[in-house]
């Protein structure tokens, strides 16, 4: 007499057989019966690993080793797994035992006997599925920040950020005790991050959900979430939906509405006429470049809006150093892009993307080469308009030349030879290093940090007050000059009184 069957772990059905029409015998002889009808239906039927509860196989037995031991810690296994031996049909998480005495008994009850051929299968895997729950928790999680493209998001959020900061926030320019002006106000700063980088993910959202067949046809983004079926296009266009209303509510209640606009602009712009017309032009490169421009736009707009009287975009804007700051990360998408296209034409041709490396790789360096000279100019004019010192002008002149050498090579040996990814990683390094030199060199920033730490200079104060009005407002306030008597000035609150 056999087993009917064989399962990984055994349950109360497969032990209660071993031990059936035995019961007018002694216990001793009752087991080694068992054991003898167990080990002939594990030599003749064929063997599923037992696994343990998180899943990994655990004693599987192999030819030539001692098979009936094996089933004896199949039946010990059994009747003192706590997490097998919980009562079935109950919502108690305390373990019930099966003691051998009980089940081994001489005059077992019919009842016992008819609960365990008629009870539910012991929740073997309720670990397992706990574990599977956080795993598929985690995987959503990572689809879903997959959608947002985080690199190219924190990208974003650093320009605008850099573009806040480097603002000629007067009090730190001027006042001895350095005392922060709403400018450098950390729930400002704090509002347009957030919705910056939820503006950045609906936008990125919004691009993969309209071209995932395109994807799928290239190494480089075959593996996106919408490609791969992880997330249903459904539900990734309500969380684009969502995270584009939240950015920008909280551009327009933590900033101002310039800077909300500009925020939607960005989106509307990038998913629908930059993603359609990779299909169509080699022009989406620029549209995409006046993308990239926009965010350090809007973390100026940010600053400029504590000083402003009003909500006009012309006072919000009227700054160079803001249309500046843009130019600077228009100018940075060609050597960056274009370096990264080469290496990829093939897939962007067979995909049908209309990308200047693919259709014109010669004008592709050219292009790079252009706007790595325009570094030089947009340096110098930030100096120009007293939103850096000079210095800035000396020492960004490295890393433009450095970035201006790599593109040559890129154009005179057409992208091969590694120029291509020569140039890649220097544009990756060349922006931080400078958006970090540009706040290092911010106009008036060490005067202002040693008149902090030696207290000196406040008979200058006023001078340096009237050149900085004069610089950022034309010296025009209530109908009178700045320093006349016509009207006071406070520049700390942005307001004429």
């Amino acid at each position: 007499m056999s087993i009917p069957f064989i399962v990984s772990k055994p349950s109360g059905l497969v032990v209660q057989g071993l031990f059936r029409g035995l019961s007018h015998r002694s216990t001793a002889t009752r087991f080694g019966i068992a054991i003898q009808r167990a080990r002939v239906a594990r030599l003749t039927t064929p063997i599923i690993p037992r696994r343990n509860v998180s899943g990994s196989a655990v004693n599987v037995p192999v030819e030539g080793k001692a098979v009936g031991k094996g089933i004896v810690n199949d039946i010990r296994y059994f009747l003192n797994n706590e997490a097998l031996s919980r009562h079935p049909g109950t919502n108690s998480t305390s373990p019930r035992r099966f003691k051998f005495p009980r089940l081994l008994g001489r005059n077992p009850s019919a009842s016992s006997l008819s609960s365990l051929s008629t009870s539910s299968p012991p929740p073997v895997n309720s670990l397992g599925k706990a574990v599977s729950r956080r795993t598929a928790q985690r995987r959503t999680f990572k689809a879903y920040l997959t959608l947002t493209k985080p690199h190219l998001t924190f990208l974003v959020v650093l320009t605008s950020m850099a573009s806040y900061s480097l603002y000629p926030a007067s009090s730190l320019i001027t006042s001895s005790d350095i005392t922060p002006s709403t400018t450098l106000s950390a729930i400002t700063l704090l509002f347009l991050t957030v919705g910056t980088a939820l503006c950045s993910a609906s936008a990125n959202t919004l691009n993969m959900l309209a071209e995932p067949h395109l994807d799928a046809q290239m190494t480089r983004t075959r593996n996106r979430p919408l490609v791969r079926g992880t997330i249903q296009p459904r539900n990734a266009l309500l969380f684009a939906i969502f995270a584009g209303v939240s950015g920008v509510t909280c551009l327009l209640y933590g900033t101002n509405p310039t800077v909300a606009a500009l925020g939607l602009s960005n989106i509307i712009l990038y998913a629908g006429v930059y993603t359609p017309l990779k299909q169509r032009h080699v022009i989406n490169t620029w549209v995409g470049a006046v993308v990239g421009g926009i965010p350090p736009l809007m973390g100026w707009a940010a600053a400029a809006g504590e000083f402003a009287t009003t909500d006009s975009v012309y006072e919000v804007l009227s700054h160079p150093g803001g249309w500046l700051m843009a130019g600077l990360l228009y100018c940075w998408q060609f050597p960056h892009f274009n370096s990264l296209s080469h290496g990829i034409r093939h897939e962007y041709a067979a995909a049908g993307y209309k990308m200047l490396a693919s259709i014109n790789p010669a004008m592709n360096g050219r292009v790079a080469v252009r706007y790595s000279i325009a570094f030089f100019p947009v340096c110098i004019g930030l100096s120009l308009c007293g939103v850096t010192d000079w210095g800035f002008a000396v020492d960004s002149s490295i890393l433009n030349g450095w970035i201006t050498y790599e593109a040559i090579r890129f154009w005179r040996n057409v992208g091969e030879y590694g120029t291509g990814k020569r140039l890649f990683w220097a544009s990756v390094w060349h922006l931080p290093g400078l958006l970090v030199l540009a706040m290092a060199h911010k106009k008036g920033l060490w005067q202002g940090v040693w008149r902090w730490v030696s207290g000196t200079g406040e008979e200058d104060e006023e001078d340096e007050e009237y050149d900085y009005y004069e610089v950022t407002h034309g010296g025009k306030v209530g109908g009178g000059d700045y320093g006349e008597g016509e009207g006071e000035v406070s520049l700390v609150a942005g307001t004429a009184r």
